[in-house]
């Protein structure tokens, strides 16, 4: 870098941080304003104003003071509490408690958080309010990118039950006033995701297989997605057996988009919507798991179409021209035939011909890097689940790992950097910074990523320590785990994500209880310890250093191990190959 490079960065992080202080000072002040109140982000403690109610929170600042405040908190959350999950989410939790005060307005809504899972509204929140008659008020398209933060955040932090009313506004606001058919798809894909994490299986399932036909889809011009050639929907019953829902499970399985919707959805938001789908496939397998697969079961691979994947369409932005799909997996051949366990096989195998569906599908889209590196991601995560469900967890911690290095290593990423930032700050690029969804896509690719991907090596490493041995050839396998686990909760210390860090608790219970040690074990899950890496970077307020990897020692750790891992044993999606080189 030369010297003038240095001294416009410098300048460019000066004036960056100023812009934040004086940002957060007069959106605070506009909250006060609007809430009529003093000091009003400051007495949120989570859960209310100083015990108040959102009655109370209405009356005194009424609709359009909520919704300003709502849109204010969370543009505070999204730009300036970048540094700290836990005040981030906190922030977050407060724009959601606005945001529903105004859904407490109408009597029709549901007051339950969880009655949204099987609720929308309806073509009119207010009837006879236009909450967007004066954009000087409160800007349509202002509030919905600070939804879609909001709800895509919450998701990532665990508040899914927080999160449907406000998933339910998102896509009211989206779906009947914006009619725009790209986001009401992406927000029914998340919910569907919400309602697989909460294991709402049976509303999760109606999401997924109304979204393949377009039910409820609006379209630009005023209607909806034609009902003409709709097929009727099976039905999964979460109080019942998987072996009572052979049909329902067939269909998610195989179901796929008719022409004119995989037109109208385009190839990246389908992709999002079959890695939805995979997930909720696993989520139903993990929900029945009580001992590992027999080989009788493992003898059922015939029902098991292992060749769909290398007759899947290749679709591009301007085709929608389709094959007729072959089916993926066939259970319904006689009751008799079936067991739990089989059945539990079969999905596992369906689950595997999905991803090698989209393994390809990923190749073949056109979208932005920072999309194709978060799907990427998201696509290993779902790999290194399967292989530890399959019992491959040597596989899965490779999976967990390949994300971690990607994440650290990734040219998009490194592009964004503080020092690359005001270099190319003038050059307009539609795929790394001005494209919008790329923009959402850099905001999730972050620290909550990093976390996701790290406890998943560790979950990995616990559930087989012996079988993962070969990660450490020569070493203590135990001891490289912990140090591992012990890495992971000072990210979790520096970043303030206690959910995370609670989960990396249990797992290190977990792995002090197989090395026999039952009191340190008992005692990991009362105690946390507090050792905090030293950080020896630029600001953590930086939005420009993103990941936790490159302050503490997991990076060389994590090279080390990947220098082990016998990466050619696995099947890598096509745009992972340049990024695996150290």
């Amino acid at each position: 870098m030369t010297l003038s490079e240095l001294w416009h960065c410098m300048k460019w992080e000066t004036y960056s941080s100023t812009m934040e202080i004086h940002a957060h000072s007069c959106w605070s002040k506009a909250v006060d304003c609007a809430l009529h109140s003093s000091g009003a982000v400051e007495k949120w403690d989570g859960i209310s104003f100083e015990g108040g109610s959102m009655q109370q929170s209405l009356k005194q600042a009424g609709i359009w003071g909520c919704l300003q405040a709502a849109v204010l908190t969370a543009k505070i959350a999204q730009y300036i509490l970048t540094s700290d999950i836990s005040q981030r989410t906190k922030c977050c939790l407060l724009s959601v408690h606005l945001f529903k005060c105004v859904l407490c307005c109408s009597m029709r809504e549901p007051q339950s958080d969880l009655q949204y899972a099987s609720h929308s509204i309806g073509d009119e929140l207010l009837p006879g309010v236009d909450l967007f008659c004066e954009p000087n008020r409160v800007h349509l398209g202002t509030t919905v990118a600070c939804l879609n933060f909001v709800c895509h955040w919450l998701f990532t932090t665990g508040y899914c039950i927080t999160l449907l009313p406000i998933l339910a506004l998102y896509l009211h606001f989206v779906g009947t006033v914006c009619r725009d058919v790209q986001r009401t798809v992406e927000g029914k894909i998340l919910k569907m995701r919400v309602l697989t994490e909460l294991c709402l299986f049976t509303e999760a399932m109606k999401e997924a297989l109304q979204l393949t036909q377009g039910i409820g889809v609006p379209l630009p011009y005023g209607h909806y997605v034609s009902n003409a050639s709709l097929r009727p929907l099976k039905t999964f019953y979460s109080n019942r057996s998987l072996l009572d829902n052979v049909e329902a499970l067939e269909e998610l399985v195989n179901c796929d988009f008719a022409p004119e919707v995989r037109t109208l959805y385009g190839p990246t938001v389908c992709v999002r919507f079959n890695l939805a789908r995979t997930q909720l496939v696993l989520a139903l397998t993990n929900s029945v798991r009580g001992h590992p697969i027999g080989e009788e079961a493992r003898t059922a691979s015939c029902f098991v179409n292992s060749e769909h994947h290398e007759q899947d369409t290749q679709e591009t932005e301007g085709s929608c021209l389709q094959t007729v799909k072959p089916t993926i997996l066939t259970l319904h051949t006689g009751k008799e035939e079936l067991t739990q366990e089989r059945i539990e096989f079969l999905l596992l195998e369906g689950a595997s011909s999905l991803l090698q569906s989209i393994s390809q599908q990923l190749t073949a889209q056109s979208c932005s890097e920072m999309e194709n590196l978060e799907l990427t991601i998201e696509f290993n995560l779902l790999k290194a689940n399967l292989y530890l469900q399959q019992g491959y967890a040597a596989l899965s911690s490779e999976m967990a790992v390949s994300s971690l290095v990607l994440l650290q290593t990734s040219p998009v990423l490194v592009r964004g950097s503080s020092e690359q930032y005001a270099k190319d700050n003038s050059v307009s690029n539609t795929l790394h910074g001005d494209y919008p969804k790329a923009v959402e896509a850099r905001e999730r690719i972050g620290v909550s990523m990093w976390l996701r991907c790290r406890f998943a090596l560790i979950h990995s490493l616990v559930a087989d320590v012996t079988g993962t041995a070969a990660l450490f050839p020569g070493k203590n396998m135990n001891e490289e785990v912990a140090q591992l686990l012990q890495e992971g909760l000072n990210e979790c210390v520096i970043w303030g994500d206690h959910n995370t860090q609670a989960l990396l608790m249990v797992e290190g219970a977990q792995l002090e209880a197989l090395r026999g040690k039952t009191d340190d074990s008992m005692a990991m899950l009362q105690v946390v310890p507090w050792i905090v890496v030293p950080w020896k970077g630029p600001s953590l307020s930086s939005r420009h250093n993103p990941l936790p990897g490159r302050i503490c020692t997991s990076s060389v750790r994590l090279r080390e191990i990947l220098k082990q891992l016998p990466l050619r044993t696995i099947q890598a999606p096509p745009v992972l190959k340049d990024t695996h080189k150290m």
